[in-house]
């Protein structure tokens, strides 16, 4: 028998790898916090290296310090448990009578914006655009630049071509403008305005200004962070800070986000610098400092951000932030499983060196956006569910007067339901609360359930053997729990599927067409204990029939 048809049998052992030094080792103390508990007072208590656990429950908590439930400012192992969940309280956070307003999204000659009145806060979270829409000496414009104001990001004007007056000029709701500068203002330049709530954030690590770096720190575990987005007051999507359920800010290294769920929040995961410089058009800076982040991995999570009809929003991953602008180098963000309304996974400004692989995405808005200037990044293998509107999985572009990304490697990013691939499964549930999925990826017979409808696709190549199909497991109600492709390795999502056995075989029973490799060792990643990855590399030329099966813990 050929190597290529023989079974390959893995177990995905939830006990990490670890080297020999690291056995002779005694293990860090640990600190549980039950519900009820001050988890805080647990990350306070505890040295530099030691570990925390959340215990299973619910740990409902107000904001603390630096605005988040947990703030991290020293090498840590924080666990949040399966069945463990972290969630802000409700009414945490209320709309705020002074308007923020947001410059730094346009180039601007003149930027001389200001907002008076007082807005009648019972009309809810409002966000205007503010809109130079015609400059003085223009047929229409008369010796004054002029100016539109619209509800919402570019909205339908309620006003255009206002004059400006150099005074104060009513809008709407008690809320008035004025320009310093009645002329010298460029055609295009807008300012977003916005009546809202404050940021807030399940865990933080750094506060964006620390003089030394935070280092080495683990965030994981099989529990959730929910941030309750529906019952506190939330910024505008358009402000400097807005929420997430983990923060990674300012001078840290090393840190490692891994299998949590991530819920009702503006963001799942955010990472950036901080600069303290003057900001100048097009994301350049004047003097300060730059306190800058790097070897940031988040793998393996689950973010389940829908909406609600309190906040009709959500989003996933931003990487780099253009109003913080310190750098991020050195980032992963890697097969993780996401349900967004807005964007997904944004690689943004000031990001080099970087990978999103693997990633499996259901929104609405973009999948994955590199969005303004990042530079040497690998975004490849990423799929997106669930699109009938046959719309890319990435977009690269910027906003007028920002640079676009450069050197950006893309390859193998696929719409599941428009693009040409048709291998892909789903899950019969089990009493006990797991679930087997199991089929073929291309031809043959079934391994457990028969799970593809129609004729059994032939599994295409790029003409160097590269072997490629998509496995998708759902409950009953659509959403998606868990999914890993097979490609040159299978990369597993979301609830951490166990995979039981991989077999290759290639078509017309070639005896040496494929060779498997299964690497079961671990994902080492910096911060914390390495992350349960298995790969099963496929390696040939000419078509195959891959079929596989693994159990999978469903965890709602």
């Amino acid at each position: 028998m050929s190597a290529a048809s023989i079974p390959i049998v893995a177990v995905v052992s939830l006990a990490m790898t670890v080297s020999a030094c690291a056995v002779c080792a005694s293990p860090p103390p640990e600190h549980h916090v039950a519900p009820g508990d001050d988890p805080q007072a647990a990350v306070d208590r505890a040295a530099p290296g030691d570990r925390v656990v959340l215990l299973p429950g619910l740990h409902e908590r107000p904001l603390g310090r630096h605005r988040s439930l947990i703030f991290i400012d020293k090498s840590l192992d924080l666990e949040i448990a399966a069945g463990a969940t972290l969630r802000l309280a409700a009414g945490q956070t209320a709309l705020e009578p002074d308007p923020e307003i947001t410059t730094d999204h346009s180039a601007k000659a003149v930027d001389d914006l200001e907002v008076g009145g007082t807005y009648d806060l019972s009309q809810g979270p409002l966000l205007l655009t503010i809109t130079i829409d015609g400059t003085g000496g223009g047929p229409d414009d008369g010796d004054a630049d002029t100016f539109s104001w619209a509800r919402g990001v570019f909205g339908k004007p309620a006003a255009a071509h206002m004059p400006i007056t150099g005074d104060w000029q009513p809008l709407d709701h008690g809320i008035t403008v004025r320009f310093s500068s009645r002329r010298g203002h460029n055609r295009g330049a807008f300012w977003f305005v916005s009546y809202d709530g404050p940021a807030s954030y399940g865990v933080r690590v750094g506060h964006g200004v620390q003089a030394e770096p935070v280092t080495d720190v683990r965030i994981g575990g099989r529990g959730t962070i929910d941030m309750a987005s529906g019952a506190n007051a939330q910024p505008s999507e358009m402000v400097r800070d807005i929420s997430a359920c983990v923060l990674v800010h300012g001078r840290v290294r090393g840190v490692l986000v891994e299998e949590l769920t991530l819920a009702n929040s503006m963001r799942s995961v955010m990472v950036y610098g901080e600069h303290t410089g003057e900001f100048l058009p097009g994301g350049g800076t004047r003097g300060g400092t730059s306190f800058d982040a790097a070897s940031i991995s988040i793998l393996c999570t689950r973010t389940i951000n829908p909406g609600t009809a309190a906040y009709p929003f959500g989003a996933a991953y931003l990487l780099g932030h253009p109003s913080h602008r310190g750098g991020l180098t050195d980032v992963r963000c890697s097969f993780n499983l996401m349900e967004s309304v807005t964007t997904s996974l944004e690689p943004n400004f000031n990001l080099s060196r970087y990978e999103v692989v693997g990633n499996l995405v259901t929104s609405r808005g973009e999948a994955v956006h590199c969005w303004r200037r990042s530079t040497d990044g690998i975004v490849v293998d990423n799929v997106r569910l669930d699109d009938t509107a046959g719309r890319p999985v990435v977009r690269d572009n910027s906003p007028s007067g920002w640079a676009r990304s450069e050197r950006l490697r893309f390859g193998g990013n696929i719409n599941l339901v428009s693009d040409s691939i048709e291998s892909f499964g789903t899950f019969a549930p089990l009493p006990d609360g797991h679930a087997i999925l199991g089929g073929t990826t291309a031809g043959g017979a079934h391994s457990r359930l028969d799970l593809l409808a129609g004729p059994a696709p032939r599994l295409p190549t790029d003409g160097t053997g590269r072997l490629r199909g998509i496995v998708v497991a759902r409950s009953d109600d659509g959403r998606v729990h868990a999914a890993f492709q097979v490609t040159s390795r299978v990369a597993m999502t979301g609830n951490g599927p166990t995979l039981d056995d991989v077999v290759v075989r290639p078509a017309g029973g070639a005896p040496d067409g494929f060779a498997v490799e299964l690497d079961e060792a671990a994902d080492d990643a910096p911060g914390g204990p390495a992350t349960p990855l298995v790969r099963v590399g496929v390696r040939g030329s000419g078509d195959a029939t891959v079929r596989w099966r693994c159990h999978l813990a469903i965890d709602d």
